[in-house]
Protein backbone atom coordinates (compact mmCIF):
# COMPACT_ATOMS: atom_id res chain seq x y z
CA UNK A 1 0.00 0.00 0.00
CA UNK A 2 2.80 2.66 1.00
CA UNK A 3 4.79 1.89 -2.67
CA UNK A 4 1.30 2.44 -4.29
CA UNK A 5 0.73 5.50 -2.32
CA UNK A 6 4.27 6.50 -3.17
CA UNK A 7 4.25 5.89 -6.89
CA UNK A 8 0.93 7.96 -6.84
CA UNK A 9 3.46 10.94 -4.94
CA UNK A 10 5.70 10.77 -7.02
CA UNK A 11 3.84 11.40 -10.41
CA UNK A 12 1.87 13.80 -9.30
CA UNK A 13 5.19 15.84 -8.35
CA UNK A 14 6.23 15.17 -12.11
CA UNK A 15 2.98 16.07 -13.74
CA UNK A 16 2.99 19.76 -11.94
CA UNK A 17 6.92 19.82 -12.48
CA UNK A 18 6.54 19.37 -16.23
CA UNK A 19 3.65 21.99 -16.75
CA UNK A 20 6.00 24.62 -15.83
CA UNK A 21 4.97 27.76 -13.83
CA UNK A 22 2.05 29.89 -14.74
CA UNK A 23 3.30 33.00 -16.77
CA UNK A 24 2.41 36.23 -15.02
CA UNK A 25 -0.35 38.70 -16.14
CA UNK A 26 1.56 41.07 -16.37
CA UNK A 27 3.54 40.59 -19.66
CA UNK A 28 0.29 41.29 -21.59
CA UNK A 29 -0.18 44.22 -19.97
CA UNK A 30 3.22 45.35 -20.70
CA UNK A 31 2.90 44.36 -24.63
CA UNK A 32 -0.11 46.61 -24.60
CA UNK A 33 1.90 49.50 -22.31
CA UNK A 34 4.74 49.38 -24.69
CA UNK A 35 2.30 49.15 -27.76
CA UNK A 36 0.52 52.98 -26.74
CA UNK A 37 3.70 54.37 -25.61
CA UNK A 38 5.06 53.90 -29.24
CA UNK A 39 2.03 55.17 -30.40
CA UNK A 40 2.52 58.27 -28.51
CA UNK A 41 5.86 58.53 -29.61
CA UNK A 42 5.00 58.88 -32.95
CA UNK A 43 1.80 61.22 -32.78
CA UNK A 44 4.07 64.14 -32.89
CA UNK A 45 4.83 64.65 -36.81
CA UNK A 46 7.06 67.85 -35.94
CA UNK A 47 8.68 69.27 -33.32
CA UNK A 48 10.97 72.29 -32.35
CA UNK A 49 12.80 73.97 -29.51
CA UNK A 50 9.51 75.55 -28.50
CA UNK A 51 6.32 73.20 -30.30
CA UNK A 52 5.10 70.29 -31.29
CA UNK A 53 2.54 68.91 -33.99
CA UNK A 54 0.25 66.06 -33.71
CA UNK A 55 -2.08 64.88 -36.29
CA UNK A 56 -5.68 64.86 -34.71
CA UNK A 57 -7.43 63.38 -37.84
CA UNK A 58 -5.82 61.73 -40.58
CA UNK A 59 -8.59 60.00 -42.07
CA UNK A 60 -8.72 63.09 -44.59
CA UNK A 61 -6.95 64.46 -47.13
CA UNK A 62 -5.85 67.35 -45.83
CA UNK A 63 -4.88 66.16 -42.41
CA UNK A 64 -6.11 67.79 -39.36
CA UNK A 65 -3.37 68.77 -36.96
CA UNK A 66 -2.84 70.77 -33.99
CA UNK A 67 0.33 72.81 -33.38
CA UNK A 68 1.01 73.59 -29.08
CA UNK A 69 3.64 75.89 -28.15
CA UNK A 70 5.50 78.63 -26.84
CA UNK A 71 5.96 81.85 -28.28
CA UNK A 72 7.18 85.34 -26.54
CA UNK A 73 6.25 84.17 -23.42
CA UNK A 74 3.14 82.74 -24.03
CA UNK A 75 1.18 79.55 -25.10
CA UNK A 76 -0.28 78.97 -28.56
CA UNK A 77 -2.27 76.50 -30.08
CA UNK A 78 -2.86 76.12 -33.82
CA UNK A 79 -5.58 73.88 -34.80
CA UNK A 80 -5.79 73.86 -39.08
CA UNK A 81 -6.58 71.53 -42.05
CA UNK A 82 -3.02 70.79 -44.03
CA UNK A 83 -3.21 70.54 -47.54
CA UNK A 84 -0.12 69.32 -49.40
CA UNK A 85 1.41 70.72 -52.51
CA UNK A 86 1.11 67.75 -54.86
CA UNK A 87 2.67 69.79 -57.43
CA UNK A 88 0.70 73.09 -57.62
CA UNK A 89 1.72 76.75 -57.93
CA UNK A 90 0.27 77.93 -54.63
CA UNK A 91 0.83 81.65 -54.41
CA UNK A 92 -1.32 83.58 -56.72
CA UNK A 93 -2.46 80.41 -58.27
CA UNK A 94 -4.26 77.51 -55.87
CA UNK A 95 -3.86 80.44 -52.96
CA UNK A 96 -5.09 84.06 -55.31
CA UNK A 97 -4.02 86.86 -54.28
CA UNK A 98 -6.19 89.81 -53.17
CA UNK A 99 -8.67 87.37 -51.74
CA UNK A 100 -9.51 86.21 -47.75
CA UNK A 101 -7.97 82.63 -47.52
CA UNK A 102 -9.41 80.36 -45.16
CA UNK A 103 -5.27 79.93 -43.96
CA UNK A 104 -5.40 75.90 -44.04
CA UNK A 105 -8.32 73.45 -46.06
CA UNK A 106 -11.73 72.74 -44.49
CA UNK A 107 -12.64 73.77 -41.54
CA UNK A 108 -12.06 77.22 -39.82
CA UNK A 109 -8.42 77.10 -38.85
CA UNK A 110 -8.33 78.71 -35.31
CA UNK A 111 -5.46 80.13 -33.17
CA UNK A 112 -5.19 80.55 -29.16
CA UNK A 113 -3.66 82.49 -26.96
CA UNK A 114 -3.83 81.21 -23.27
CA UNK A 115 -2.68 85.45 -22.08
CA UNK A 116 -2.93 88.40 -23.44
CA UNK A 117 -0.14 89.06 -26.21
CA UNK A 118 1.27 91.49 -28.63
CA UNK A 119 1.15 90.69 -32.19
CA UNK A 120 2.87 92.51 -34.34
CA UNK A 121 2.97 95.03 -31.56
CA UNK A 122 -0.98 95.52 -31.21
CA UNK A 123 -2.82 93.90 -28.19
CA UNK A 124 -4.50 90.45 -28.74
CA UNK A 125 -6.73 89.22 -25.75
CA UNK A 126 -6.27 86.03 -24.43
CA UNK A 127 -8.66 83.39 -25.99
CA UNK A 128 -9.64 81.25 -29.19
CA UNK A 129 -9.79 83.03 -32.93
CA UNK A 130 -10.45 81.96 -36.26
CA UNK A 131 -7.13 82.94 -38.30
CA UNK A 132 -7.25 84.13 -42.02
CA UNK A 133 -5.11 85.94 -44.43
CA UNK A 134 -5.42 88.15 -47.43
CA UNK A 135 -2.20 87.43 -49.32
CA UNK A 136 -0.69 89.69 -51.93
CA UNK A 137 2.57 89.37 -54.18
CA UNK A 138 4.14 91.61 -51.70
CA UNK A 139 2.58 91.73 -48.30
CA UNK A 140 0.02 89.31 -45.95
CA UNK A 141 -2.73 90.75 -43.66
CA UNK A 142 -3.23 87.91 -41.28
CA UNK A 143 -6.69 88.18 -39.61
CA UNK A 144 -8.40 86.86 -35.99
CA UNK A 145 -11.77 86.88 -36.61
CA UNK A 146 -13.98 86.23 -33.53
CA UNK A 147 -15.83 83.72 -35.32
CA UNK A 148 -13.94 80.41 -34.67
CA UNK A 149 -16.33 77.83 -36.74
CA UNK A 150 -17.07 77.49 -40.37
CA UNK A 151 -16.09 76.06 -43.70
CA UNK A 152 -13.42 77.63 -46.13
CA UNK A 153 -14.39 81.74 -46.20
CA UNK A 154 -17.86 81.52 -46.68
CA UNK A 155 -18.66 82.20 -43.10
CA UNK A 156 -15.67 84.83 -42.97
CA UNK A 157 -17.09 88.45 -42.44
CA UNK A 158 -14.98 91.40 -41.52
CA UNK A 159 -17.81 92.65 -39.03
CA UNK A 160 -16.15 89.56 -36.92
CA UNK A 161 -12.27 91.00 -37.28
CA UNK A 162 -10.69 91.07 -33.34
CA UNK A 163 -7.21 92.00 -35.36
CA UNK A 164 -5.56 92.81 -38.34
CA UNK A 165 -1.90 92.76 -38.81
CA UNK A 166 0.11 93.09 -41.90
CA UNK A 167 3.47 91.38 -42.41
CA UNK A 168 5.90 90.36 -45.50
CA UNK A 169 6.02 86.51 -46.79
CA UNK A 170 9.57 85.36 -46.99
CA UNK A 171 10.44 83.42 -49.88
CA UNK A 172 12.76 80.13 -49.36
CA UNK A 173 14.20 78.01 -51.42
CA UNK A 174 13.22 74.86 -49.85
CA UNK A 175 9.45 73.90 -50.10
CA UNK A 176 7.39 72.97 -47.60
CA UNK A 177 5.36 69.68 -49.26
CA UNK A 178 2.48 70.37 -46.35
CA UNK A 179 1.09 73.52 -44.75
CA UNK A 180 2.17 74.22 -41.15
CA UNK A 181 2.32 76.08 -38.33
CA UNK A 182 5.96 76.40 -36.41
CA UNK A 183 7.46 78.92 -34.03
CA UNK A 184 10.70 80.23 -34.81
CA UNK A 185 12.21 82.42 -32.14
CA UNK A 186 9.15 85.00 -30.98
CA UNK A 187 7.38 84.35 -34.01
CA UNK A 188 4.60 82.04 -35.41
CA UNK A 189 5.22 80.86 -38.81
CA UNK A 190 2.54 79.65 -41.80
CA UNK A 191 5.02 77.67 -43.83
CA UNK A 192 4.12 75.99 -47.42
CA UNK A 193 5.78 75.38 -50.42
CA UNK A 194 8.17 78.59 -51.22
CA UNK A 195 6.55 81.07 -48.51
CA UNK A 196 7.10 81.14 -44.73
CA UNK A 197 4.69 84.22 -43.72
CA UNK A 198 5.44 85.11 -40.06
CA UNK A 199 3.80 87.34 -37.39
CA UNK A 200 5.62 88.30 -33.78
CA UNK A 201 3.97 87.44 -30.49
CA UNK A 202 4.88 88.69 -27.21
CA UNK A 203 3.41 88.16 -24.07
CA UNK A 204 1.24 91.43 -23.04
Amino acid sequence: MKNILSLLTLSLLLTLWSCGPAQPAEEATTEETTTEEAAQETAAVMSGENYAITIVKDSIASPRKEMKGTVGGAAVTVNYGSPSVKGRTIWGDLVQFNDVWRTGANETTTIEFAADVMVEGQELAAGKYGLYTYPTAESVIVIFSKKTEGWGTGDYSEADDALRVTVTPNAVETNAETLDFVVEGDAVVLQWANWKIPFGVSAK
